[in-house]
């Protein structure tokens, strides 16, 4: 099927469209030292990390609060430390989460800013649709993104599942958008189909027309 040129672009901040500019280890490792804690080699840290991602199972939606946010990452790191044998002091445990935070960064697809400046020169909007919090914002800055994105939706801030018709149509209606004036570049889901927005995959880049 032949879709006309998007109007507006929505693109999901996941893999590989962007990614994480350091991995989890190095972060954590960065985390650490912030809080006083010493060193850990990444195979230490990797059995931590498996058991809180089974505990926590990856991140929850949504989180519509800061304080949200810093509560499910005390506890996965929390997890991650009491597996490696090591106890911190809460006030310790929120300094290393909120530090950790603040240093994330990501870096975005080479093959992206062109399809953003097709879209915009032609007068369309591109947002950038995440299911992160309040943090993201901070990522974009620390990535030096936040130029390229003025225009942001985060669904745990509203409260919503993107994985749900209900949480894609609030999208929309916030970002004041209909789902035949745009298309969505990331991982495809069925509420999306089912509401008549255009989805498009990584995989699928060449295939998306340029805006006209």
């Amino acid at each position: 099927m032949s879709v006309a040129a998007p109007r507006h672009l929505l693109i999901e901040a996941c893999e590989p469209l962007l990614q994480p500019a350091r991995s989890r280890c190095d972060l954590f490792r960065q985390g650490c030292r912030t809080a006083g804690l010493r060193d850990y080699p990444d195979k230490a840290m990797m059995p931590g990390f498996l058991a809180a991602d089974a505990r926590f199972g990856g991140l929850p939606r949504p989180l519509p609060t800061r304080d949200d946010e810093i509560g499910f990452w005390t506890g996965y790191y929390g997890e991650v430390l009491a597996t490696m044998g090591q106890t911190i002091a809460p006030d310790g445990l929120r300094k290393l989460v909120l530090g950790l935070l603040s240093h994330q960064s990501v870096v975005i697809a080479p093959v992206l800013p062109p399809r953003i400046d097709a879209v915009r020169r032609a007068g369309g909007r591109v947002i950038l649709v995440a299911d992160w919090y309040a943090s993201f914002r901070q990522t974009l800055i620390n990535s030096g993104l936040l130029g390229l994105f003025p225009e942001i939706f985060l669904a745990g801030q509203q409260g919503v599942y993107l994985e749900d018709q209900n949480g894609v149509m609030v999208m929309l209606r916030t970002l004041g958008l209909r789902p035949e004036t745009s298309v969505f570049l990331g991982a495809p889901r069925a509420a999306m189909a089912e509401v008549g927005l255009v989805c498009y995959t990584s995989e699928q880049l060449d295939d998306l027309p340029m805006a006209v």
